[in-house]
């Protein structure tokens, strides 16, 4: 794996811990073969190379077995924060209450980065408890808007629907005293579950009061709950004197599909702030006109990274955005650019996905990093929970093997390492790897990872073979193997239900 693989995605090496369910019983591997296997990862843990402890941790937290357990708890210990967080998230997926105080550190970490990750990645895998209510409570206080929101949207809203009293009231509670919150999109989202899904309209009636006294804040928190019954108080806003208040409105009432606001808001984007255009794109994105539409596409050439990633944002709302709107997005220098443009293709058009990529792909320029950004974003649809939505690209991933397959053997590491992730996500792995006659390390090991998390679903033991075949030509890919292994036998073990 080349370095600028592994800098690009620091903390890639972590996902996936979430899409397994089942535990390992000690009995599912012959005794001496679990022994063998244990020193394998335990050699990972012991490498002075802190990417290969991360991936270690990663291989075990796919395995989730309680004969693990042990090991990804001794990992909590060590230097690097990567390691520390994969530890954290391998005990909570085997044993969740034994990995709370870990997590609760790392919401706390100095590196505000970790902490948004910490959250994400708890927040999709634990199951409600104690420790999730933990996670909640210590991200609704974060610093971090990005973390308050996913609390919000991800930890709050799916306890609206649990079947405890006590939990749906909490919930109430919590997201009543979010829709203060001093970021708007956060107050939005808290006011949008409590009148929608919490039985709380009357929540709204303190916001609306404070947008028609032309409060920006409130203007700006009803933007992001997009209620229909904001929008007499916008228009009664929108129509009293010009200025900020007056845009805000506009903005609000665009997002309501108000197509008298197009105009305005095209006249109001030439002088705005990099804040103002991203408020207005999202307005004009939501509202889904096709007026709106042209408004935003030459936006996509602003000379501000924030301003283009909202447009693509924008775009993945819109009803009516094609396919040629996102593709000058995945040949954007800007990675969180290229992710946005992917992002909003696979949210908008998800079958337009393998159209797409059959372009990009011939374009040596740009195609790794199409790939590359193509990966975050399916990394980031998992975190959010869009388990249909993966299995639609999957599908379409299957129609570029023809694509993917060649360039799995590129001269440039990093270019075969995305080709070969993308590879095998879609198709069957063990026919695809027989495809390549001369597979490289990276080929292997995205083909030995894809195994580990998603086990064969007739005849597992087949896969052992080939993944004792691995080892031997790095450490990382011999761990991944061997993580692979254990899941054949898992899967041998535990067939799953028909």
């Amino acid at each position: 794996m080349g370095q600028g693989r592994r800098s690009w995605r620091w903390v890639g090496a972590l996902a996936g811990l979430a899409l397994l369910v089942a535990c390992s019983a000690p009995a599912e591997l012959p005794p001496e073969e679990a022994e063998r296997l244990r020193g394998l990862f335990q050699g990972g843990l012991e490498s002075p190379d802190a990417y290969v402890r991360a991936e270690t941790v990663r291989a075990m937290g796919l395995v989730r077995s309680p004969q693990l357990l042990d090991l990804l708890k001794q990992a909590g210990s060590d230097e690097s924060r990567m390691v520390r967080l994969g530890s954290a998230l391998g005990v909570a997926a085997v044993e969740p209450e034994a990995s709370q105080s870990a997590l609760l550190d790392l919401l706390s970490d100095g590196d505000p980065r970790l902490r948004r990750v910490t959250g994400e990645e708890a927040l999709a895998l634990l199951p409600p408890g104690e420790t999730r209510d933990a996670v909640i409570a210590a991200g609704l206080k974060s610093s971090e808007p990005a973390l308050r929101l996913r609390v919000v949207r991800y930890g709050l809203g799916p306890q609206l629907k649990s079947e405890e009293e006590g939990k749906r009231r909490d919930a109430q509670a919590a997201l009543s005293r979010a829709v203060e919150d001093s970021d708007p999109a956060v107050a939005g989202a808290a006011l949008r579950l409590l009148a929608l899904e919490g039985g709380q309209p009357e929540r709204l009636t303190p916001i609306l009061e404070r947008a028609r006294a032309r409060d920006l804040g409130a203007l700006q928190t009803l933007q992001h709950a997009r209620l229909d019954a904001s929008r007499e108080t916008l228009e009664a806003v929108r129509s009293g004197p010009q200025g900020e208040a007056a845009v805000e409105a506009w903005i609000g009432l665009a997002a309501l599909g108000d197509e008298a606001a197009v105009d305005p808001l095209r006249d109001a984007l030439g002088p705005a702030s990099a804040a103002l255009k991203r408020r207005i794109l999202l307005g004009l994105g939501h509202g889904g006109s096709a007026a709106g539409l042209r408004v935003m596409r030459p936006l996509r050439d602003d000379a501000q990274e924030e301003v283009r990633c909202a447009v693509y944002e924008a775009l993945g709302a819109h009803k009516t955005a094609g396919e040629d709107d996102f593709l000058r997005g995945l040949r954007d220098p800007a990675p969180a650019v290229g992710v946005a443009a992917a992002l909003g293709l696979v949210r908008s058009n998800p079958e337009a996905l393998d159209r797409t990529f059959k372009i990009i792909l011939r374009e040596e320029e740009h195609r790794q990093r199409a790939m590359e950004v193509l990966i975050s974003a399916l990394e980031r649809l998992r975190l959010d929970g869009e388990e249909a939505l993966l299995v639609k690209v999957a599908a379409e991933l299957e129609t570029l093997e023809g694509e993917l397959r060649p360039l799995s053997a590129d001269k440039a590491p990093d270019t075969r390492s995305a080709a070969a992730e993308l590879l095998f996500l879609g198709g069957d792995p063990m026919a695809r790897l027989r495809a390549i006659p001369e597979p490289t390390s990276e080929v292997r090991y995205a083909w030995a990872s894809a195994l580990a998390a998603r086990p064969l679903e007739g005849g597992p033991l087949e896969a052992v073979e080939p993944l004792q075949q691995v080892q031997g030509e790095v450490q990382v890919l011999e761990i991944m193997a061997g993580a692979g292994i254990w899941s054949a036998y898992r899967r041998a073990a535990q067939p799953p239900a028909e």
